[in-house]
């Protein structure tokens, strides 16, 4: 039963539903299930009336309540049915439904998406609409001799736009030129998507990359390889040489790593510099050696060398001169 209060004109007492109460009586209330107390629960009757004023049950809000319709609340309180006062919450537009205007609207409206875009060497399935209601889908295909790639049917997303992207029509992957190489797999006139090519290269040549391709959607992959040449046998600093197990060899393979030493008589004039070099795509990387006269065996007397591996000069303290030919 609803309470209802009135004012007492007697000073010392107080009146609530036909029942008087004296000066500094008290009575206390709580709420009826679903209703929040607005005010204070205690209550003393004074020479004025009740003090405080008596409190409010007031009624709980529910998610039916909400005035526009389409708008529900966010995830973390769909669960909840019913709102005691004072609990703020944030709301949304249901789904298939947008804000109507500026941030502040009260209002919503349906989404709407255009008509969606054409793809080259394909079309729609069905002749396109002006727009479309929200979670409507569209189909494509491709024109004869072209794979479709990606999805063939997409549809209207909450935020106005077609989702996925359209797909596109894809005629296969042109035949590569590798230079210096020979196809060992994977003959064809035409690439469509996943044949394959299997290259070998040349003798005396180095691949670098993956011999066996597949034709993808984006292209080849992994990229075709390249068959890089050898070097020649590297030109050396003065008093520098190849060790004697590259001495004889002509050509040298992409990668190769050869080490070098100084003829007799010289010696680095840097312990921890590098003594070897490597073939780089048919350059030799840089030569950080450097060989300097031994000056200990100079003052011994004995014979230096001079010139290259193939062809010396010994040279001795005396003026005696003796040439020798190294094969």
């Amino acid at each position: 039963m609803e309470s209802k209060w009135v004012s007492s004109t007697y000073s010392s007492l107080c009146k609530k539903n036909r029942r008087m109460y004296k000066m500094k009586h008290f009575t206390e209330y709580k709420c009826d299930d679903g209703y929040t107390m607005k005010g204070e629960g205690y209550i003393v009757c004074k020479e004025n009336g009740w003090s405080p004023e008596p409190p409010q049950c007031i009624a709980q809000c529910t998610q039916s309540s909400f005035g526009p319709r389409n708008v529900i609340v966010t995830a973390d309180h769909l669960s909840t049915q019913s709102f005691a006062d004072g609990v703020t919450v944030t709301i949304q537009c249901m789904v298939g439904y947008k804000p109507a205007g500026s941030k502040a609207s009260k209002s919503v409206t349906s989404v709407k998406c255009p008509s969606p875009p054409s793809i080259e060497n394909g079309q729609l399935v069905d002749v396109p609409l002006d727009y479309y209601d929200y979670s409507q889908a569209v189909s494509y295909r491709c024109n004869g001799g072209f794979d479709i790639i990606g999805q063939s049917t997409i549809h209207c997303s909450e935020d106005g736009t077609f989702k996925p992207d359209p797909p596109t029509c894809f005629d296969g992957c042109p035949a590569p030129i590798v230079p210096n190489a020979k196809r060992i797999g994977g003959r064809s006139r035409s690439y469509k998507r996943n044949h394959f090519i299997e290259y070998k290269c040349d003798d005396g040549y180095t691949m670098k990359g993956e011999g066996h391709i597949v034709c993808k959607e984006n292209g080849w992959s992994p990229e075709p390889p390249q068959c890089i040449g050898p070097c020649n046998s590297p030109v050396l600093k003065e008093h520098v040489t190849l060790t004697q197990e590259f001495r004889s060899q002509k050509s040298f393979p992409h990668g190769s790593t050869v080490t070098v030493e100084c003829i007799h008589g010289y010696k680095s004039d840097d312990s921890t510099e590098s003594q070897s070099i490597t073939c780089e795509e048919t350059k030799w990387s840089k030569l950080h050696l450097t060989c300097i006269g031994d000056t200990e065996e100079e003052r011994q007397g004995m014979c230096l060398f001079y010139g290259g591996y193939r062809y010396t000069q010994k040279r001795c303290k005396y003026r005696h001169v003796e040439s020798t030919y190294h094969p």
